[in-house]
């Protein structure tokens, strides 16, 4: 299997590229998002608002659910104030990548 464009494998762990749509009707997995020919993300809908934190805080735990992972192994590393992110997992691999890759497979 290939690696997504939208994660990348580090030493200590998983390193993905995630654009988020918070407020939205439910919390689920989308089909990549790319964003002006330069990256493609992986798209993930939360029904918290972006404030106060409240929409990171429901990533990570969405992303620890979706992995079967403790929350507590998944951090935002960039991207606290935007919709653009990127979330460090530690201790992932191509374990994790395939499976998120087959739950994006369910929805095309």
């Amino acid at each position: 299997m290939d690696i997504p464009v939208w994660a990348q494998i580090l030493p200590t762990g998983l390193l993905l590229h995630v654009k988020i749509k918070p407020s939205s009707n439910q919390n689920a997995l989308l089909l990549p998002y790319h964003v002006e020919g330069k990256r493609l993300f992986l798209s993930v809908s939360l029904t918290s608002p972006p404030t106060e934190g409240q929409a990171n805080k429901l990533l990570c735990k969405q992303l620890g659910k979706w992995l079967n992972l403790p929350k507590t192994k998944i951090k935002i590393i960039k991207g606290n104030k935007s919709q653009f992110k990127q979330v460090f997992i530690n201790g992932a691999g191509k374990g994790e990548i395939y499976n998120l890759s087959a739950k994006l497979a369910r929805l095309s």
